[in-house]
């Protein structure tokens, strides 16, 4: 899911996945949201993922942080009630307070590096 946020392609990635509704812990009348908080050594992002009544997802509440000691800083808030992420926006981004890269693209490319191996185990029945 977190790669599909940083390629641009999350909204693809929710209906290949059967809808939004199969996310939730009982689905979304149950689970009304699900949070998120990353952390990537000092720099940190979260989101909110809200079901749509068509199936969809919403982000909600992306934001980013850096908690270092040079700057004082809060959260940067990127909006909310989106369709996709800003992580793509992030990939090249520099620092406004240098020409460096900003804590949103390390946050890119930290989320855009990582693989999912996923495995399955099947279960003997004993009889």
């Amino acid at each position: 899911m977190l790669r599909a946020m940083a390629d641009g392609g999350f909204q693809k990635f929710v209906t290949i996945s059967g809808g939004a509704d199969g996310f939730f812990f009982n689905g979304p009348k149950e689970t009304k949201q699900i949070n998120a908080h990353l952390k990537f050594g000092r720099n940190e992002y979260r989101f909110a993922l809200q079901a749509t009544v068509v199936g969809e997802m919403a982000i909600n509440d992306e934001g980013t942080y850096y908690d270092g000691p040079q700057w004082p800083t809060s959260w940067h808030k990127w909006g909310s009630g989106k369709k996709e992420s800003d992580l793509p926006s992030w990939k090249d981004q520099k620092s406004n307070r240098g020409n460096w890269p900003s804590v949103e693209a390390h946050v890119y490319d930290a989320v855009s590096s990582w693989v999912f191996i996923m495995s399955m185990t099947l279960a003997a029945q004993h009889r």
